[in-house]
């Protein structure tokens, strides 16, 4: 695909359209117990609790996540970034920096195949661990979606890790991504203090809080991948990504 063959497609959510958070953030349920699995009392039902998420977004990120995550019909940050990158995945998968795993479980169960990859070991059977993120031990042009979700920034070899994800995607697949913005995240370390997990994000050499759009642009292009999709998500505090290789003429 060439750079002039490929529109990018600018999504901005508004944080007042009821109609957009069922679209962008879906949650997956079982709802049968309080529609009596009518189809269309179940879609009713999902789409008031997806509205509800949506709403109540600015107070869920004051809440841990723990707790967010067992209360009845509300979703997690990391739920929510799931399933919007879900609606982009095809074919054999490949999740660098995969952490517990989750995204490819999802996968899975709805009739996906691939594997996820990370350099830490999550107390999780089915990750591969690896040395090292930039260089992977699968064969060239092996998959047709590769997803570095939420994680990026954390990477301090990240140039070299697009590279890496550019060699193991056929030439005809996509490279899926999410990340905030540094301005995002700065004000996050600082109200977000009983989270250990963010508060040490940008302090470590080479780390990063985020990346603006402009920034992601470039470190896509510079890796050979031209952006064909953008999409805010969360009152536009985050943003999903989809990128194709970008072919020599």
């Amino acid at each position: 695909m060439s750079r002039e063959d490929v529109p990018t497609y600018e999504y901005q959510l508004s944080p007042f359209s009821f109609t957009k958070f069922i679209l962008v953030e879906p949650v997956v349920m079982d709802t049968n117990f309080l529609t009596g699995g009518n189809k269309m009392a179940k879609k009713m039902v999902r789409g008031t609790i997806n509205a509800v998420n949506g709403f109540l977004l600015p107070l869920k990120l004051l809440v841990p996540q723990n707790i967010i995550a067992k209360t009845p019909f509300l979703t997690t940050n990391e739920d929510i970034r799931i399933n919007i990158s879900l609606q982009h995945i095809s074919g054999k998968l490949l999740d660098i920096g995969c952490g517990s795993n989750r995204l490819l479980r999802k996968y899975l169960e709805a009739g996906g195949k691939g594997e996820g990859v990370d350099v830490f070991d999550w107390g999780q059977n089915d990750v591969i661990l690896v040395e090292e993120l930039s260089t992977l031990p699968f064969e060239d042009n092996s998959y047709d979606t590769v997803s570095i979700i939420a994680c990026l920034n954390y990477f301090v070899n990240r140039d070299r890790v697009l590279k890496e994800a550019h060699r193991v995607l056929k030439e005809d697949g996509k490279l899926v991504l999410t990340m905030v913005s540094p301005q995002i995240m700065r004000v996050w370390n600082i109200y977000k203090f009983w989270d250990r997990g963010v508060n040490h994000i940008g302090k470590m050499e080479g780390e990063a809080l985020g990346f603006s759009r402009k920034e992601m642009r470039t470190l896509l292009e510079e890796a050979r991948f031209v952006i064909s999709y953008i999409k805010s998500f969360s009152w536009s505090l985050n943003s999903l990504y989809v990128a194709e290789k970008l072919r020599e003429n």
